[in-house]
């Protein structure tokens, strides 16, 4: 974000202020009933949408196995 202002006696030209957004991260998590979950991570940049962890889980109650399917780092 930026904003241009000007010395008292030159104010009579407002250049005014930008905001410009180089990248945005969303990402969502949670969890099902019954030993399942998920994440979704989505990178916004440059015109293009990449994703980084999407996957759902499931780990069976009592065993402390986790099986993850999907793209994960």
């Amino acid at each position: 974000a930026g904003t241009i202002s000007t010395p008292g006696a030159l104010e009579t030209r407002n250049l005014g202020g930008q905001v410009r957004i180089r990248r945005v991260r969303l990402g969502f998590e949670g969890s099902i009933p019954g030993g399942f979950d998920y994440v979704v991570e989505a990178d916004f940049a440059n015109s293009n949408v990449a994703f980084g962890n999407v996957y759902a889980g499931y780990s069976p109650p009592g065993t402390g196995l986790k099986l993850r399917l999907g793209n994960f780092e």
